[in-house]
Order: structure tokens, then sequence, then C-alpha cells
């Protein structure tokens, strides 16, 4: 259970503890929790943010995204396997399709297939 600092949590117009989290955000990297926070004495709205913690107070697991930091193919959400991008690279190269024509075949826009061939994206595939 996260230890509540009575300093961090008062509210800043009246000093009381007595408030609510009316909403949660998690920044983008995983590593702060931010909440907004609303006083029950005085209704004045405020915001607080920590580092994330393994455990808040009613016993949720917050996770840091494991994810961060995977590219290509070896990220979970990838939509391409290390199959698909050899094989767009080697139509383009070998048979002449345009990116128009594999981006439908592989049900994606045209800038992606772009980016593939390219290699800005997938540039770890060989």
């Amino acid at each position: 259970m996260a230890v509540k600092t009575r300093l961090a949590l008062a509210c800043l117009k009246c000093g009381s503890t007595n408030n609510i989290s009316t909403s949660i955000k998690v920044s983008k990297s995983g590593r702060r929790i931010r909440r907004f926070r609303k006083c029950q004495d005085c209704g004045h709205c405020f915001r607080t943010t920590q580092l994330a913690e393994l455990h808040d107070d009613d016993g949720r697991i917050w996770k840091q995204n494991k994810d961060i930091g995977k590219e290509g193919c070896s990220n979970p959400n990838s939509y391409f396997t290390e199959n698909n991008i050899r094989a767009i690279r080697d139509a383009y190269e070998l048979e002449d399709f345009d990116y128009a024509v594999l981006a439908t075949t592989y049900g994606c826009h045209p800038d992606t297939i772009q980016r593939i061939v390219k290699r800005v994206t997938y540039k770890n595939v060989v």
C-alpha cells in the first residue's frame, strides 16, 4: 500500500486532506502518475504528480510499459512480421510493384510501404 504524505495531498487553498481523485493520467513513459483532485471541503481543484508506485491505495497495480524500447518486429504491437518485411522489399525491388499495390495487398497505407522499402522503419530486418 502506498504511503500517504499529508503535505502532498493537502488542499493548497484550505489545507484540508479531505479530497478525492477525479481523474488519473499516466505519462507515456509510464514513470509518472498525475492525479487530478478535488477538495471535499472547499471545492478547490488541484493536481498531484508522483513517480509510479507498485500498488496504489485501491490495490490496483500500475505497470510500466515493458514494450518501450522494443523496435520493429520484436515489438508485440508490430503489424508486420520479418517475413512480411522481406516479401515487401523483394516485391518492390524484383517484381516492380508500386507502393499503392503493396499497400492494398498488406492492408496499410502506401507511406508505410515506402518507409519499409527505404528502410526508415524495420531497419534491423535484413
